[in-house]
């Protein structure tokens, strides 16, 4: 096949126009983390920069919400804490939150957002972590002490090894047939049991 058999229909199709490129109405919806990154403003501000995607199952499924924690005062910093803790993460130095591993730990938090619009501004304030559809992990980024291990059980295979078969287990003997009473018979058949 070439690539020229495409040409034609190239030719007679026009670009797809933007899929559902609004943003979302304010309200509350059900979201995860999909992204979270550090980054620095033009003005040379460091901010947490989080992208949430609206989960299955309500309006606007799929379509993202943006969120940023401007790192610039003690005011600011205290809604930064409140928002990890949200999603069950807390950190015992800020600058943890540089590593590239901390992030990691925030994707896929489900969360309830609520997004409010105030004249140009709009406001995305994390409300809760998910725990009516599923445990948010509780992050604490201090060593953990190491588990014990867990007793070792045997597993009963479900299947034979290839190339084994399976013993033969004795058969229950049937047991005999109950005697029949014609006068209890209430005409029919054995095998058909009207419900």
């Amino acid at each position: 096949m070439s690539n020229q058999q495409w040409d034609e229909e190239w030719a007679n199709t026009k670009a797809r126009e933007s899929v559902d490129s609004e943003e979302p109405p304010d309200g509350r919806y059900r979201v995860f983390v999909e992204k979270a990154e550090m980054r620095c403003s033009k003005n040379g501000n460091d901010y947490l920069s989080w992208q949430l995607r609206i989960l299955d199952g309500q309006p606007h499924a799929g379509r993202c919400l943006f969120h940023r924690n401007m790192i610039l005062s003690g005011e600011a910093l205290s809604w930064l804490k409140r928002d990890l803790e949200t999603c069950g993460m807390t950190l015992s130095r800020l600058s943890d939150l540089w590593e590239r591993s901390t992030l990691q730990r925030l994707l896929d938090a489900e969360l309830v957002v609520q997004k409010i619009t105030k004249g140009e501004y709009v406001n995305i304030y994390l409300e809760e972590g998910a725990g009516t559809w599923g445990a948010v992990a509780k992050l604490v980024l201090e060593p953990e002490p190491e588990p014990e291990p867990a007793p070792v059980q045997a597993r009963r295979p479900s299947a034979p090894a290839p190339g084994r078969a399976r013993e033969a287990l004795p058969r229950r003997a049937a047991r005999p047939p109950a005697p029949r009473n014609d006068d209890d018979d209430p005409g029919f058949p054995d095998d058909e049991i009207p419900f």
